[in-house]
């Protein structure tokens, strides 16, 4: 993706030589920095124009899933005389 390693690892909040151990085969990438290293190769211009679409349409689902939990907090609160109550703490 022509970034340095420090470069990639200020990114992805882990230090230049983290990077170059993975480089190596040293260690391994934890899960949150395996998914954001793909999301980066995604929307860099080796993965044009297929990764920009697959971007965008993991955006898109996130934005569904977030609005269909929002929606779920909404669901879960009732108004009890003045006040929200969230209805898990009821019962």
């Amino acid at each position: 993706m022509d970034m340095t390693q420090a470069e990639l690892g200020a990114r992805l909040r882990v230090s230049d030589q983290t990077v170059a151990r993975w480089e190596k085969d040293q260690s391994e990438k934890d899960r949150p920095a395996d998914l954001m290293l793909r999301v980066l190769l995604l929307g860099s211009p080796l993965a044009e124009p297929e990764g920009n679409n697959i971007l965008r349409d993991l955006i898109k689902l996130l934005d569904e899933l977030q609005e269909r939990d929002e929606a779920k907090e909404k669901a879960d609160l009732f108004e009890h005389g003045q006040q929200w109550q969230d209805v898990r703490l009821v019962l």
